[in-house]
């Protein structure tokens, strides 16, 4: 059995449905900040729920969503950016039913220093990425504990531009 990733001719992925995580923008300015050591990128987005199961976004510090970016290197997306969360059940976390939708505003700063979190991965800024929710979970019982990881093509956004 072969599997086929196909690329149009643009030289973006190509989704094969609609994404469940859609950004509000095509493209986003990055800032630096503290000479240049440290960026700062803020993505709105709206995430759907498309499967038939409540869903819980379990969120990061100050009730910001739990997310991470990957870019779009040599043909698969690889890690760019992610974010120290506690994994300490919010029992008031953000639950969406199937079919409704939540918008988000995501801060993300990173720094390029070594040894520093959060830390941005790549050498690099400018380029093509998606912002992926990495505590999305379905509910289950009904005190609405976490259940299991939504697989990643549910939790992934569109592709978007990252420009200085």
């Amino acid at each position: 059995m072969a599997l086929c990733a196909c690329l149009p001719s643009t030289g973006l992925p190509s989704p094969l449905a609609a994404p469940a995580v859609a950004v509000e923008h095509e493209s986003y300015r990055v800032r630096h900040v503290r000479d240049g050591d440290v960026i700062e990128l803020t993505i709105a987005a709206t995430f759907t729920n498309r499967t038939a199961d409540t869903i819980i976004l379990h969120p990061c510090y100050d009730r910001r969503p739990a997310v991470a970016l990957e870019k779009w290197v040599d043909g698969e997306w690889r890690s760019a950016f992610g974010q120290a969360c506690p994994d300490i059940l919010n029992r008031n976390a953000p639950r969406l039913a199937p079919g409704e939708s939540r918008t988000d505003t995501a801060l993300l700063s990173a720094s390029f220093r070594p040894n520093t979190y959060p830390r941005f991965e790549l050498g690099t800024v400018p380029g093509l990425y998606r912002m992926v929710y990495w505590k999305a979970h379905r509910a289950w019982r009904a005190n609405g504990y976490l259940g299991a990881l939504l697989p990643k093509d549910l939790r992934a956004s569109s592709a978007f531009r990252v420009v200085e």
